[in-house]
């Protein structure tokens, strides 16, 4: 048995106008939100200590976006020292919290655990190393760090004249601004004037085995490469020995190369224990999700002792 028309439950003109009301509300209030955390502001959990004491793991941080989007962008990436969250370009959909320390055009040095653009103290890493504490700088990258400069938009790049270093530093810039390209590395070496690409590396602490069978961990890790160049002229010493290391993308050698985007020199706060573009060289600006502003509350990570909430991190200002 049905229903009439004349039976059928109705809405009344009015709440059918409350209703559209309440939706719109809903919708515009969507929006707003939505525009306020992709345009605006945003919050992320920092999960590492390498921003220590600045940023602690477990803080949950307010980022400004503003001034990472074009046309602003010019204004955020002039703000030396600025820490910031940003897409990791190694680790793809990571974030990562690092501090701005050089931009394009500027020369690098650091010395004993302070940063330095051409000449003029920067950012300090902690406290600056004791004579007997900082390592040989043929050791580690990260007590000292030879100049470096930055390249700029529209800078063409020899990547077959560079240190290795500099080498990987560009091809880790190469690979950030063609990230749908095949990328790869590849060495040769000469002894006395004759390919020796199957000489095997026996006593190397970082690797042992062929050298046309080094491992892909190891394949854009400039420290790996430095050590071992320096370790060939070791062991084969007075011999002629030329260790080359190319770069190709999408299986043709890159030797020159120009720089289409703005990129940044990121330093971690704990400059010890940070992972930063002291090992993977310049990230791309457009990276940068914001700068963090303050942490809005702190958990402690589990198995640390204390109150689950760090209470003396609530709204803190970060600088």
């Amino acid at each position: 048995m049905g229903f009439s028309s004349d039976h059928a439950p109705k809405i009344s003109g009015d709440l059918r106008i409350s209703l559209y009301r309440i939706v719109k509300f809903f919708a515009l209030f969507l929006m707003a939100a939505l525009i306020v955390k992709y345009a605006l502001l945003d919050t992320v959990l920092v999960t590492t200590d390498q921003m220590v004491p600045t940023i602690l793991g477990g803080d949950r941080v307010c980022i400004f976006r503003i001034p990472y989007y074009a046309p602003f962008n010019s204004i955020g990436l002039s703000a030396r020292g600025a820490p910031v969250i940003m897409e990791h370009p190694l680790f793809v959909k990571n974030l990562g919290c690092l501090r701005v320390a050089g931009l394009s055009g500027d020369s690098m040095t650091i010395s004993r655990g302070v940063f330095t653009i051409a000449g003029k103290p920067g950012l300090v890493f902690g406290a600056p190393l004791a004579p007997d504490d900082a390592l040989p700088l043929a050791f580690s990258p990260r007590d000292s760090m030879t100049p470096y400069k930055m390249p700029g938009k529209g800078d063409t790049i020899d990547l077959d004249s560079l240190s290795v270093r500099d080498f990987f530093y560009a091809s880790a810039l190469v690979r950030q601004e063609n990230p749908k390209a095949i990328c790869n590395v590849s060495a040769a070496l000469s002894i006395n004037g004759a390919p020796s690409d199957d000489f095997s590396v026996k006593d190397f602490p970082l690797y042992k085995g062929p050298l046309n069978a080094i491992p892909k961990k190891f394949e854009y890790d400039w420290f790996f490469w430095d050590r071992l160049k320096e370790y060939l002229s070791r062991r084969l010493s007075g011999k002629d020995v030329s260790l080359t290391v190319g770069f190709f993308m999408d299986g043709t050698r890159v030797s020159r190369y120009v720089v289409k985007e703005q990129f940044v020199f990121l330093l971690a706060d704990d400059w010890r224990k940070g992972f930063d573009s002291r090992y993977f060289g310049p990230v791309r600006a457009r990276l940068i999700r914001g700068r963090v502003l303050f942490v809005l509350w702190s958990t402690r990570p589990k198995g640390q002792t204390g109150s689950f909430l760090r209470m003396d991190r609530l709204i803190k200002v970060v600088k």
